[in-house]
């Protein structure tokens, strides 16, 4: 059944890429990688559940910007968004030394279930809460998983036997 539904969701329609926001940012580019960088037959970088998840971009940002935060938001085929990143809950400042900054996250153990995901790129000033950038479907992915399961993600958690016997 999992291949089947791996198979399936291969074959999902992509959604057309899209850009909103003030524009006092922008994104140039964005590289996406998996632990074993493999791909699928229709190009889609190919994560097995549990694969770390490497994200690199590159920003541009207008002067008068001092404060921004990145928020990296992870949507499923039907556009639900299933997780996301903030630089913010990290405590990660953006070092803005220069009109652009490369910026690299890692998602170690990404856990979630089989299907085609979409990265979305949001770049917020944390003074006015004005979004600066929005860049939906910035690039694509798929996940495979040897089994089956009903929710969006899996939760890792510390089981125990706590019988008395």
């Amino acid at each position: 059944i999992g291949a089947g539904i791996d198979l399936y969701y291969s074959q999902a329609i992509r959604h057309e890429m899209s850009e909103s926001g003030s524009g006092f940012a922008h994104l140039n580019n964005i590289c996406v990688k998996s632990t074993n960088n493999s791909y699928t037959k229709e190009g889609l970088l190919l994560f097995d559940h549990g694969d770390d998840l490497e994200i690199e971009f590159e920003l541009n940002f207008k002067k008068e910007i001092a404060n921004p935060a990145v928020k990296i938001v992870i949507l499923n085929k039907e556009l639900f968004p299933v997780a996301n990143c903030y630089s913010e809950f990290d405590e990660y400042k953006i070092k803005k030394t220069e009109d652009s900054q490369l910026i690299r996250l890692l998602i170690p153990d990404l856990q979630l279930n089989s299907g085609v995901y979409s990265i979305t790129i949001a770049v917020i000033d944390t003074h006015s809460t004005e979004i600066l950038l929005r860049k939906d479907n910035c690039t694509f992915f798929q996940v495979m998983t040897s089994y089956t399961s009903w929710s969006y993600f899996n939760l890792k958690g510390k089981w125990s036997d706590c019988s008395h016997n």
